[in-house]
Order: C-alpha cells, then sequence, then structure tokens
C-alpha cells in the first residue's frame, strides 16, 4: 500500500529512539509525493512533532503521533497550502489551502475516526472558495458534521449520516 523506492533514514540514541527520515513516498493511484519526518520511537508507539510533504502540487505542515499499546490510537494535524486542483480533477484550474486535524482509534473493520477541515481558503475556475468540514467514521457509519463548503456563489451545507441508513 505505502512504499519508497528512495530516501534516508536515521535512527539514534536509546528508548525512545530518535529517528528523521526523508524521501519519495508512493501511494496507489497517486503521483509520487516528497516527505521529511522528525520524531520519537518508542515500543508502545511514534511521535512526529515535525513533518513536510509536498503533493499535488502543494505543501503541508504536520505533526502527528501513532500509538499502538495499550490501545491501537492515532493523531494528525497540519496546515496544507497550494494544492493543486488540476492534479485531482484534470481540466478544472485552482488552489486551496486548509487545516485539518484527524485523530482515530483502531485500524481494522472497528475503527473509528473523527477529520475537521478548517480555514479552507483559495480558488476553484477564478472564484473564491471557503469553508470547513468535519467528517466522522464510527460502526461503520459515516457521519457529516458542519460541512459548509463555498466557491463562488455555489454553496454547500450538510450534515447527516452515510452509509446503509443515510440521514441527510
Amino acid at each position: 500500500f505505502l512504499r519508497s523506492s528512495a530516501g534516508s533514514f536515521t535512527l539514534t540514541g536509546l528508548k525512545p529512539y530518535a529517528f528523521t527520515a526523508s524521501g519519495e513516498l508512493l501511494l496507489p493511484t497517486m503521483p509520487a509525493m516528497q516527505f521529511t519526518a522528525a520524531g520519537r520511537l518508542a515500543h508502545d508507539g511514534v511521535e512526529i512533532p515535525s513533518a513536510t510533504l509536498d503533493a499535488l502540487g502543494g505543501h503541508a505542515q504536520l505533526h502527528g503521533a501513532v500509538r499502538w499499546s495499550p490501545l491501537a490510537r492515532w493523531s494528525a494535524t497540519g496546515t496544507i497550502h497550494g494544492i493543486d486542483v488540476n492534479t485531482l480533477r484534470p481540466g478544472i484550474n485552482g488552489h486551496l489551502n486548509f487545516s485539518a486535524a484527524a485523530d482515530g482509534q483502531g485500524f481494522g473493520e472497528d475503527r473509528a475516526l473523527q477529520l475537521r477541515i478548517s480555514e479552507i481558503s483559495g480558488n476553484v475556475r477564478g472564484r473564491h472558495a471557503g469553508g470547513h468540514a468535519g467528517l466522522a467514521l464510527a460502526g461503520g457509519q459515516w457521519q457529516l458534521q458542519d460541512v459548509l463548503v463555498q466557491v463562488g456563489d455555489t454553496r454547500i451545507d450538510a450534515d447527516g449520516r452515510l452509509g446503509a441508513h443515510p440521514d441527510l
């Protein structure tokens, strides 16, 4: 699922180990991305207080953590600037910026997650874009939370549940 064909990695010290990593990140169906990260690796998880990602024509400043003991849980936050809309939807010009915060528990079918996107700004097809949105997954049900996205005069305002029994 996730791989890198080139890069560097250092691991130093005693537990918790300090590490740095950088290189090319490859995901299925996505263009190659460049990343850097620095953090700490312990017996029960990893903390990444500083990371960057160059992808989709934009740049992200990120930080996050993953714990696998006693419970599997994770979190990540960051700011993303200059995403080229054309890389996601060919033929549609524009650039987007936003902040994101996500956290979750578990990685299997019983996983739960919460994503919050705020401070959306930029332009799409020459029109101002703005807004915020929340998305959650619990018990196999997706929940839209306070979604308000606007591009020019077009506005999407949504709350509700998606899944086997949608309620928007």
